[in-house]
């Protein structure tokens, strides 16, 4: 049985990604696995995920550097590829964000897929960097 069933089940009944994105967020999904449901069940690209969702502003906006909150940026290597990090903000000073609570996600063909995190490269980032829009 397949992760998205039942959102398949309503794409198959005619439902609207919207739709789609309503009831994955009433179920309690979070922002990376509803973007990873509406490109698997849909074929969407990111963009329109994005525009989908509701989130283009937030996610094409300045993120929220406060602690506790959750923040999210793009990555390329040359072994992975593109993809997709998230991470809790710890603790802020006038330069950095030390973050905790890591998470990754590999970015390939319609999927966005949850893969392990490896060492702690991004323990804090610069401010800078994470106030860039995705």
């Amino acid at each position: 049985m397949s992760e998205f069933a039942k959102y398949e089940d309503m794409r198959s009944k005619g439902e609207s990604p919207h739709s789609v994105y309503l009831a994955a967020k009433t179920d309690g999904l979070d922002p990376i696995k509803i973007m990873r449901l509406l490109r698997q069940v849909f074929g969407l690209s990111v963009a329109d995920a994005k525009i989908v969702t509701e989130a283009a502003a937030v996610w094409s906006g300045p993120q929220n550097l406060a602690p506790g909150a959750v923040v999210y940026w793009e990555g390329r290597s040359t072994d992975e590829g593109f993809y997709l990090r998230q991470a809790r903000v710890k603790q802020v000073d006038q330069r950095c964000a030390t973050l905790e609570g890591h998470r990754k996600f590999k970015l390939t063909g319609n999927r966005i897929e949850e893969v392990p995190v490896v060492g702690s490269d991004f323990a804090s980032m610069p401010l800078s960097y994470l106030q860039r829009p995705l």
